[in-house]
């Protein structure tokens, strides 16, 4: 039988969220034996190239990581589609850029995907936050006052930032077979961002896809929580992960609940600030611990995860902790957020109203009624997300 080659090429494998979804469906699909799979990416670690070859990946780093979205890169990957006869590119996170050329110069018979990883326009959020985020640390009034002007007030009142990605996201759509999204709503989403003519020739170009989780590898070992801790599991990183807010927030109880903990697991470019912010609080019961490849040390000894970011798309952890009865609280910030936690699954609160997350966290933490009532309306959810269901769907598509 001969096997279908499918590529995988991205700016940088480490160990966030969508090189996660590569490796549970990459271990899924191997067990059919009907594929090849190649892994083309800017940036790797020692530990992510291991782990990449120990999945079963042909791995391949790009010449230069600081130009992936360069038109050299793309001619790159032109040339490993075809002297390695890929039949299906799949794009994760980042685009390549002058996909016309892309598509000018592969066989006719390979499909381009686009796999999208955030919420529709994520990208204008993160550019807002990312500028916001360097200006308040130069503690200028001036810096300010330009940024609310030249940033904020163009993205406000003219929408510049807006069409800038929607225009991009317009010609990924024409180039691509598919693109990807996470959820039915950001489908909605992106068909909103399509004119009445291009929706017609387009349309059946976007999929929505969830993203999958291992659930037996999750689901063992649960139990009855009776812990009193609650734990932030991810990447340390500002302009969306915005763990300060939850130092702020625990600042606020932490007086009332004594026996209670606070553990931030995690690392990334914040971890220093977010330390330097819990000391400067006075915060007592706040722990910092590591990465961990497996998380769910973290989860069972854990009650309540929170999650504070700006943005996301379909955030695993909330699955992974959903699959583990660990009761997830996070601000509404996006259709997947509010999606997972719907129905009485976890706790959804106004996004960014810190007093507000305040109030329902210390009332999770004390209501062992409004627990039980969570992880019962819960109950089976995170196993419609396993990795064979979402698998399937995959093979529709590569």
């Amino acid at each position: 039988m001969t096997k279908i080659n499918i590529g995988f090429v991205l700016p940088a494998y480490l160990q966030g969220g969508a090189e996660k979804v590569i490796d549970t469906i990459v271990t899924e699909l191997n067990q059919s034996q009907k594929y090849n799979f190649v892994l083309i990416a800017a940036s790797y670690s020692d530990e992510s190239i291991k782990r990449a070859k120990n999945i079963g990946f042909k791995v391949i780093q790009l010449s230069d990581p600081k130009k992936f979205t360069a038109e050299c890169t793309t001619i790159e990957v032109i040339d490993i589609i075809n002297s390695l006869k890929i039949d299906t590119l799949i794009m994760s996170v980042v685009p390549l850029t002058k996909l016309n050329l892309l598509k000018q110069n592969i066989p006719e018979s390979t499909k381009i995907i686009f796999h999208l990883h955030s919420k529709i326009l994520w990208e204008v959020i993160a550019k807002l936050a990312i500028s916001k985020g360097i200006v308040l640390r130069k503690n200028s009034k001036w810096a300010y006052i330009k940024w609310l002007v030249l940033k904020y007030g163009k993205e406000r009142f003219l929408k510049v930032y807006t069409h800038r990605y929607t225009r991009r996201y317009k010609h990924i759509i024409k180039h691509v077979d598919y693109f990807w999204v996470l959820c039915e709503q950001y489908r909605k989403e992106t068909l909103d961002l399509l004119s009445r003519n291009l929706l017609q020739k387009y349309i059946h170009k976007i999929i929505a896809i969830n993203n999958p989780i291992d659930y037996k590898f999750f689901k063992q070992n649960t139990q009855d929580k009776e812990s009193k801790e609650i734990i932030y599991c991810g990447r340390l990183g500002y302009e969306d992960k915005r763990v300060d807010r939850l130092l702020n927030i625990w600042s606020k109880i932490e007086h009332k609940v004594p026996d209670w903990k606070l553990k931030i697991i995690g690392d990334g470019k914040e971890k220093y600030n977010l330390i330097h912010q819990s000391k400067k609080l006075g915060l007592k019961q706040v722990e910092f611990i590591n990465y961990s490849p497996d998380p769910r040390i973290h989860y069972s000894s854990a009650t309540i995860l929170c999650l504070t970011s700006t943005f996301e798309g379909w955030p695993m952890v909330l699955i992974e902790a959903l699959a583990q009865k660990v009761i997830p609280i996070a601000f509404a910030c996006s259709a997947g957020v509010t999606e997972i936690l719907s129905n009485g699954r976890g706790v959804a609160v106004t996004p960014f109203d810190e007093d507000e997350y305040a109030d329902k966290l210390h009332e999770l933490m004390t209501n062992e009624s409004l627990r039980k009532t969570l992880l019962q309306n819960a109950e089976g959810y995170a196993e419609t997300f396993d990795a064979p269901i979402i698998a399937k769907k995959w093979e529709e598509y590569i």
